[in-house]
């Protein structure tokens, strides 16, 4: 088992003593190396006596040295384990704090209580208290949660409420958002393509190159005719060109192109609508869930509860010599079950919490949650099944997601084969050239370029196949989505319809069951039934309980998920 270490730390208050953070202010021995070196200021800063610093703690092996204050001792600390042996006993209050102890000369060092600490990885820091010169630490100190009381809301926790914070904080939903920002600024990208281009340039070059020279000397008009053209001077040159240029056509490969891009902003907004459905059924699942966890923890207790009792009923007939020893040991058997099921129960509520947490995408500290499974908002929209089915096919995202990248698809293969037709651009060129800024000569270029792609390869051809077969891909996936929605449709109104009968036979059974057990207590106090029937009895009550709580929850998240097959969860709760 790995050893636990405790830093202590010193400070310069008046009487202080450190000590162990299961003890906060208790004095303990001191290793005799430490000890040595600590013995003056301890001496004259500490206020208890010398004797209780050596038989405070018992130092075995790795046990920790407590840390001491004053004024020579100000500054130092020591640190160890916290596996020492317990000294002799110390009053301590009803928070096992310990009291203030008295000094030689009459006064009390009151040591305040130090607040707990969480142990990290097997180590701990404990806290330095404030003293005169403020708090001093020995050594470095790792940085450690401390056990503050948190504040609680006392609203309770609602299912819109917990839906907000999901919508509000999902990093799901956060990632499909950004996803259609980026296919808005592609659609702008394509309508940006309609524009024309103009942009400047500065060139500058230098050269006594016969020839780059009388290209200088031509375009800023200095030619001299009378110069040895073989052996120029050294020449400088400023070139200033502002350019515009402009698809004038392009096979329609403009149009298609913003086509598709438009048709992908329908779609990734059908996506959103998507992740959004299903976001509202994850997180009415996850609190519904949540709900049923509180509802078996309550069950669990109350029979525990139950239990206990016809166990104090059982030992009373034993001491009576009415009952046999075997029925004391049924019913303890008994309970250990029901309270190792509590055990489970309580883990299951705590990581329930942590579910509706990682689903809304916010830490959701514990709260009070309604006393009864409420009712869903949408409730009321129950339907046939193929009326369901039908609105399902129509109201789906996903179906109109996938219709609108399949008419992308098309426009994309238009656009490739729009590369095999005749392109035209328009160039235009203003351009200034100069020596010397002083004088400067400017000429301009107007053009209109044509383009064929004659061979390529068959670059453009293998394109548009891949275009195409991307459109039938598409169409064969909406093919499987039409059934797959139908399906999903079918199995939640199955299940719903599943929990709502489990949830009458339940509710009928508790009642049953209850009359039930209470009969066998009253004929088990007059001895007329066994104490098997009594365990029997009580079982049965609590399974009838642990099966209504789960089938409460369970009818409303399959009328969550009927409502999430035919995609209504997005505008259930309205604005």
């Amino acid at each position: 088992m790995p050893q636990r270490r405790a830093v202590f730390a010193l400070s310069g208050a008046r009487g202080r003593c450190g000590g162990r953070v299961a003890r906060p202010g208790r004095c303990g021995a001191v290793p005799l190396l430490a000890l040595a070196l600590l013995l003056p200021g301890l001496l004259a800063g500490c206020r208890a006596p010398v004797g209780s610093l050596l038989g405070g703690t018992g130092s075995t092996g790795g046990s920790p040295a407590p840390a001491a204050s004053g004024p020579g001792a100000a500054g130092l600390g020591a640190a160890a384990d916290s596996t020492s042996q317990r000294g002799a006993p110390r009053r301590l209050d009803a928070d096992e704090n310990p009291l203030p102890s008295r000094a030689a000369d009459g006064d009390v060092a009151a040591s305040p209580p130090t607040p707990r600490l969480k142990w990290e990885g097997g180590e701990a820091a404990a806290a330095v208290p404030q003293g005169e010169g403020g708090p001093v630490r020995a050594g470095p100190v790792r940085p450690v949660a401390y056990e503050q009381p948190r504040a609680v809301d006392q609203h309770e926790l609602t299912l819109d409420e917990a839906i907000r914070l999901a919508l509000a904080a999902n990093p799901d939903l956060v990632a499909a958002a950004e996803q259609l920002t980026i296919a808005e600024l592609t659609l702008l990208r394509a309508r940006a393509e309609f524009y024309p281009r103009l942009g400047i340039s500065e060139a500058y070059g230098v050269t006594n190159n016969p020839v780059a020279a009388f290209t200088f000397q031509l375009n800023q008009a200095q030619l001299d005719l009378g110069q040895d053209f073989n052996n120029p001077a050294t020449l400088d040159d400023f070139h200033t060109q502002l350019r515009l240029e402009h698809n004038l056509y392009a096979g329609q490969r403009r149009q298609h192109e913003l086509h598709a891009a438009q048709a992908e902003v329908s779609a990734w907004t059908c996506d959103l609508a998507a992740v959004q459905n299903q976001l509202v059924f994850h997180v009415a699942e996850a609190y519904y869930r949540l709900l049923q966890a509180r509802d078996l923890v309550l069950v669990r207790r109350e029979a525990v509860s139950q239990v206990e009792q016809h166990l104090q009923i059982v030992q009373s007939r034993f001491r009576n010599e009415t009952a046999v020893m075997s029925d004391v040991l049924t019913v303890e058997v008994r309970l250990a079950e029901v309270r190792e099921a509590l055990i489970s129960a309580e883990n299951q509520l705590q990581l329930a919490w942590a579910v509706l947490h990682n689903v809304t995408g916010t830490a959701i500290a514990p709260r009070p949650l309604p006393a009864v499974i409420p009712a869903a908002p949408w409730n009321e929209h129950a339907a046939l099944v193929e009326a369901a089915v039908s609105e399902a096919l129509a109201a789906r995202p996903e179906v109109s997601a996938l219709a609108n990248r399949r008419q992308a698809a098309a426009e994309n293969a238009l656009a490739t084969e729009a590369g095999k037709r005749l392109a035209v651009d328009l160039l235009g060129d203003y351009d200034v050239y100069t020596g010397d800024f002083q004088q400067a000569n400017d000429s301009f270029f107007t053009g209109v370029v044509f383009r064929l792609n004659l061979f390529d390869g068959g670059r453009t051809r293998v394109e548009a196949n891949r275009a195409v077969a991307r459109v039938r891909q598409l169409e064969a996936r909406a093919r499987r989505l039409v059934l797959d929605i139908e399906l999903d449709v079918r199995r939640a109104h199955l299940a719903m319809v599943d929990a709502e009968e489990r949830l009458r036979v339940a509710t009928q059974a508790i009642a049953q069951a209850a009359e039930s057990l209470r009969e066998i207590e009253v004929r088990y106090r007059g001895q007329t039934a066994t104490i098997t029937e009594l365990v029997d009895a009580q079982v049965a009550l609590s399974n009838a309980r642990v099966r209504r709580t789960n089938a409460q929850a369970d009818v409303e998240i399959a009328q969550a998920a009927l409502e999430r097959a035919i995609g209504r969860l997005t505008a259930a709760l309205g604005p």
